[in-house]
């Protein structure tokens, strides 16, 4: 019988797994040397890692395989065989058996007690050694502790792209989706849309009111906004009352209208404590903007000749004198599902 590896050799290796997770190595490298480790640890012919959704389905992530790739169906079995979320053994393959293997051992993967996933080894003969459980309960910590990190960082990643008072996306949320955008609308040959939008006298309403009633307008003209937003689109706030609304898809006409439809939301309902406000856009596309800091200093420019025409008025790049004919027509991008 091929006992497992010693004692020492185990510590080392846990030490090497809990190591690269302390220096925020990505989760799938993470999963990856999780199963080589146990694949070595264990002398099992595979071992792999499932992920468990809400309706405890599991499915395969990583997998480590010798001689031949990982071919499974068994990710229910697996699922069924955490209920206990306790490490379990099985001689009959129930547990696993993407090999055909009559020896399976599967540990949980638990997240602030909740079951993520599965670490599951198999061997075609003998069967593990007595304390593989024990082991692969480590790894199958080790491997929770990874997910663990990785959600944490992805929360702190959108905290970080998000204005706390008006709960839009901020400045630094705007410019990477933009950046995105621009470069996937060249590369298929779509069009983009981008809408600045400024409360007309902002500053006489802090000034009057008190800026808590400003923060307080704000909040709500970004609901009133979040509204009117699209599946795939953006709004966000990038300074002081200056909004952005970002539109795939979408050309400077189709953006205009999308524009008046905001300004349109803003005056129709008065504000508590404030009364009836008013706000002015500048509407600009990808169409002869050579990037995105053009972009939106296209439509930087027309909000600023709005602003002097207004208040209340939509204006967008590049056009002649007279005022957009904006009444009418259908809804931008009619169809696609509203965010919500």
């Amino acid at each position: 019988r091929i006992e497992l590896a010693g004692r020492a050799r185990e510590e080392a290796a846990l030490r090497r797994i809990a190591t690269a997770i302390a220096s925020g190595r990505e989760l799938a490298a993470l999963h990856s040397l999780v199963v080589e480790e146990a694949s070595l640890m264990l002398d099992a012919d595979a071992v792999a890692i499932f992920t468990v959704d809400e309706r405890g389905s599991a499915r395969l992530e990583q997998a480590f395989t010798r001689p031949r790739p990982v071919e499974t169906d068994a990710r229910d079995t697996v699922s069924r065989a955490l209920s206990s979320q306790h490490a379990a053994r099985s001689e009959s393959g129930a547990i696993g058996n993407w090999l055909g293997a009559t020896y399976s051992i599967a540990a949980p993967i638990t997240v602030r007690g909740a079951v993520r996933g599965a670490l599951v080894a198999e061997r075609t003969q003998p069967t593990f050694a007595p304390g593989a459980e024990d082991l692969l309960t480590s790894l199958g910590e080790l491997a929770g502790l990874a997910i663990l990190n990785s959600d944490r960082r992805a929360a702190l990643s959108a905290e970080a792209r998000i204005d706390h008072l008006t709960g839009l996306g901020n400045r630094r949320a705007f410019s990477e989706r933009l950046s995105e955008e621009v470069e996937r609308a060249r590369r298929y040959g779509h069009a983009l849309g981008l809408v600045l939008i400024d409360i007309d006298d902002f500053k006489a309403i802090n000034d009057t009111f008190g800026h808590p009633l400003g923060d307080d307008v704000l909040a709500e003209v970004a609901r009133r906004l979040s509204s009117l937003g699209r599946a795939g689109e953006l709004v966000a706030r990038i300074g002081g009352d200056e909004l952005a609304w970002l539109l795939p898809e979408t050309d400077a006409e189709g953006a205009a209208r999308a524009a008046q439809r905001a300004l349109d939301s803003i005056s129709s309902a008065t504000f508590s404590g404030v009364g009836a406000l008013s706000a002015s856009a500048g509407v600009a596309d990808l169409t002869g903007s050579g990037g995105p800091s053009d972009l939106v200093r296209r439509a930087d420019a027309a909000l600023l000749r709005s602003k002097v025409e207004g208040p209340g008025v939509v204006r967008r790049a590049g056009e002649d004198d007279d005022p957009p004919a904006l009444g009418g027509g259908a809804p931008h991008d009619a169809g696609r599902p509203l965010l919500r």
